[in-house]
């Protein structure tokens, strides 16, 4: 009986240790890694930019090749004198990635919206975070074509740019580590 106690403990323990939340203090953000399997990399101050940096375990594709996703997390001041909205906002930052673009979905309203079931049927993530804006889009590079999601949100004067991607034969069975990831973000 008293192992029994010992081990329920020690899996609640480790429950409540993996359910904790990062914090991306730059834009006063809270986020939580989709799993185990997930870690901070690096925190990088570059050119105005703070980037969080999240990597996670290899996962070997059917070529045989280790692919490592990634998440990460672009955060930049706007200036209190910048009057600007997160469609705005993403609109300025969309340019930059020269991806396809197969899917949208916002924040405004949560996801659970009947317009947007058909999407969300079709893959799209649900977001809590309501002041949010995202893709889903698709790109090629040496290692194939890669699905990612593009999420622009702003928060008390910061404009974050949240990037998740692997390559598209890993995004079909592990795409849902980054449903989860978008779902868990809150403000602080």
């Amino acid at each position: 009986m008293k192992r029994n106690l010992v081990v329920f403990f020690i899996l609640c323990c480790s429950v409540v240790c993996n359910a904790q939340k990062d914090t991306i203090k730059a834009a006063s953000l809270l986020f939580e890694k989709p799993n185990s399997k997930w870690f901070l990399k690096e925190i990088k101050d570059t050119c105005g930019w703070t980037i969080y940096s999240y990597k996670r375990e290899p996962i070997i594709d059917s070529e045989g090749r280790s692919i490592i996703p990634n998440i990460a997390f672009i955060v930049e001041s706007i200036p209190d004198t910048v009057t600007i909205d997160v469609m705005q906002y993403s609109i300025h930052r969309r340019g930059q990635f020269p991806a396809k673009t197969i899917g949208m979905f916002s924040g405004e309203g949560g996801n659970s919206d009947p317009k947007y079931e058909k999407q969300n049927a079709a893959g799209m993530p649900k977001m809590q975070y309501k002041n949010a804006m995202g893709f889903k889009a698709i790109y090629k590079d040496m290692a194939g074509e890669h699905s990612i999601y593009l999420v622009f949100l702003l928060n008390k004067h910061k404009g974050v740019t949240v990037i998740m991607d692997m390559t598209s034969e890993l995004f079909e069975k592990y795409g849902k580590e980054f449903n989860d990831g978008l779902l868990s973000i809150t403000e602080m």
